[in-house]
This record gives structure tokens, C-alpha cells and sequence, in this order.
């Protein structure tokens, strides 16, 4: 039995072009000629087409493709479904820990979405010990591996019981177990001890003033001689076109009281 290059071409739903270059790069050629000038698909060259598409199907490239056919040998075939095996693991591994980061944004925004700020907090009190990083925001060459898998870590200096002001060219995360290069500029600081944790939706202005107004309230009545720790965690940001962002965030005040 015989085939033409569109009878293979649409019994397995693939381009003419395709079967072309692989005549041009000498991976699957018609192997019979007819007197009219026609070249023909034997059942051999469709079992080998067969074997190609299974082969791209696994993502193999084509030069193991090729590689793997010339050798004629089931150890070839072995060795090479063995090494790709391999990297489909990695890649589920990378997509599975991208699936979950996907999910911890829907997770967020959701969060996000049904929360609502309250007129009066309730000061939650936790105990944290942070290692927290700080480097400058032109430093991108070595921060830039944190972005898209950390929170943003926003640092608060001057803080007193009067006013507050935002470092706008630091920016922060949190440190798991990664290595930092030696050539890095950062300035780690650990954040150990009891902190007052809150939960904001808001415009940075607001949430300026809403830090102000929360500091007053905890230390009313105490005469603080120490600047108080202070930082933000970025959970999400909704941009805005015409309006001002607004940010999802956690507060964490230092409760020296």
C-alpha cells in the first residue's frame, strides 16, 4: 500500500509543509517513485512517521530524533526515553510550583476582593522572627530573582511617635534559605518579637496615614525613646489608570509596650 503526501498529511492532521521538511532534512523521505514523477509513502515510512510524531509528542528534539534512527537499537531508544523522562520530570516539578503560585494569587486577590477595611481596628498581637533583605531599587540584578516568587517588603525609617516616612528606593523580602551574592549591596535586618499585626486595602497615601493613626493609638500614653519597627508586606496591587493604586497589605508595628 501506497501513499500520497496528502493522504499522509491528512491522516495524521498534518501539514504538507511539515512532511517537506522533513524530506528536506533527511528525517522521513518518500522512498518509492513512480514513472509520472510522484513520489509515494510506503507502509515503512508511515511506521517511521509514527515513531516521529510519538517522539514530538514527548517533546525530543529533532536531532534525537534523527540520531536515535540511525542507530537502529533498542538501548538507543532506551537511553534517550530515559533522559527525556528526566526532563519531563523537571518540567512537571516547574509547572506544578507554578500551578501553586498561580493558585496562592487567586488565593490572594480573592482575599482581596471580599475584604473591607474596618473603622475601628483590633489590634492583633504575633510574635515573628523575620529575616527580612533590603536592597536598593536599582540593584535589579540581584533582587530580580525574588520578584514573582516573594512578597514585596516595603521598610518604614524615622519612626517615632509623630510621623513616619516611607524609604521609596528600598524595597525587601523575605529570606528562606537562598544565597546572596557576595557582590550584592543589602542590609539585612531580623525582625524578632512581639508585633502588632494589621490587615490594609488601600491607596499608599492612605495607608501612610493609616500607620500615623495606628502608632498614636497603641502608644497614647508612652513616651518612646526608640524608633519602632515597622514594615509592610505587599500582598497584591490593584493598578488603577486614572485613579491611584491600591494596595493589599499587612502592617507589622512593633509592640514595645
Amino acid at each position: 500500500m501506497i501513499f500520497t503526501i496528502g493522504q499522509v498529511a491528512k491522516m495524521y492532521n498534518i501539514s504538507h509543509d511539515t512532511l517537506r521538511y522533513y524530506d528536506k532534512i533527511d528525517l522521513l523521505k518518500p522512498s518509492l517513485k513512480k514513472d509520472n514523477g510522484y513520489r509515494y509513502y510506503t507502509i515503512r515510512e508511515i511506521e517511521l512517521l509514527e515513531i516521529i510524531l510519538v517522539a514530538k509528542q514527548l517533546e525530543i528534539p529533532i536531532k534525537d530524533i534523527k540520531d536515535i534512527i540511525k542507530k537502529e537499537d533498542e538501548s538507543s531508544y532506551i537511553e534517550l526515553f530515559k533522559n527525556h523522562k528526566k526532563l519531563l520530570e523537571e518540567k512537571i516539578e516547574y509547572l506544578t510550583k507554578l500551578k501553586d503560585e498561580v493558585q496562592h494569587s487567586i488565593d490572594v486577590t480573592t482575599q482581596m476582593k471580599n475584604f473591607s477595611n474596618k473603622e475601628k481596628e483590633k489590634f492583633e498581637n504575633v510574635y515573628i522572627e523575620k529575616d527580612i533583605i533590603y536592597f536598593n531599587q536599582n540593584d535589579y540584578n540581584h533582587f530580580g530573582k525574588f520578584l514573582n516568587k516573594k512578597n514585596l517588603i516595603l521598610k518604614i525609617d524615622n519612626i517615632n511617635n509623630e510621623n513616619i516616612l516611607f524609604n521609596e528606593n528600598i524595597i525587601g523580602f523575605e529570606l528562606d534559605n537562598e544565597v546572596i551574592s557576595n557582590d550584592a549591596k543589602y542590609e539585612k535586618i531580623k525582625y524578632k518579637g512581639n508585633y502588632i499585626l494589621l490587615t490594609r486595602k488601600d491607596t499608599a497615601s492612605n495607608i501612610e496615614k493609616f500607620i500615623e493613626e495606628c502608632i498614636k493609638e497603641i502608644y497614647k500614653d508612652k513616651n518612646i525613646e526608640k524608633n519602632i519597627n515597622v514594615f509592610i508586606e505587599c500582598l497584591f496591587t490593584l493598578l488603577k489608570k486614572s485613579k491611584k493604586n491600591i494596595y493589599f497589605v499587612k502592617i507589622y508595628i512593633e509592640n514595645i509596650r
